[in-house]
């Protein structure tokens, strides 16, 4: 077996018993074959790079959804408490607006009436404050000026509009609790 000089010898002698390429055709071929040694693996090396930063990126995106997902799932549960009292309250408050709305003048009627009236004076001067949006607050006001002219004039005319604004406020608060329930962001409304 040759040592790696003797090899390096006869090689370099080799070469020099060969003709020199006398087309250009040749020559391109030959510089061919020995950029193809190095260029094979530059382009692996390029491709693993390539693919490595591809999969660092999956990896990435797919830690950041989960990420988003156990973020997501904690603030369902801050805002569980918060949702449950809502709910409450518009309950509570959903059946005052029934007894109110299907009142019929009968004697005896008009006391439970006023009690119920009452009860719901305390629940929109009070609780309704801390769960209450924007369109709720609305409806509430807009129901507490039919049920104002209600209260003072009396009339089936003025009690047709508290039964149609109280329908609107339940309707309100309805919309609301949909919408503290899928839009995941505790304190936003307005």
């Amino acid at each position: 077996m040759p040592t790696p000089r003797e090899e390096y010898e006869l090689r370099k002698n080799a070469r020099k018993d060969l003709p020199e390429p006398s087309s250009s055709r040749e020559r391109a071929l030959r510089f061919a074959e020995r950029l193809i040694p190095i260029f094979v693996p530059v382009a692996g090396g390029l491709w693993a790079v390539i693919l490595f930063t591809n999969n660092q990126s999956e990896v990435a995106s797919k830690a950041a959804a989960e990420q988003a997902a156990q973020s997501r799932a904690r603030l369902v549960e801050a805002q569980k408490p918060f949702i449950d009292h809502q709910f409450g309250t518009y309950r509570e408050l959903t059946s005052i607006l029934g007894q109110i709305l299907v009142y019929i003048e009968k004697d005896g009627e008009r006391e439970k009436w006023f009690k119920n009236y009452d009860l719901y004076m305390r629940m929109v001067s009070g609780p309704m404050h801390f769960v209450e949006g924007s369109a709720v607050r609305d409806a509430v006001v807009a129901f507490n000026a039919d049920l104002a002219k209600y209260v003072e004039i009396g009339g089936w005319e003025h009690y047709r509009k508290i039964q149609s604004s109280g329908e609107a406020l339940i309707v309100a608060m309805k919309n609301d609790l949909k919408s503290s329930w899928t839009t995941g962001e505790l304190g936003t409304k307005n």
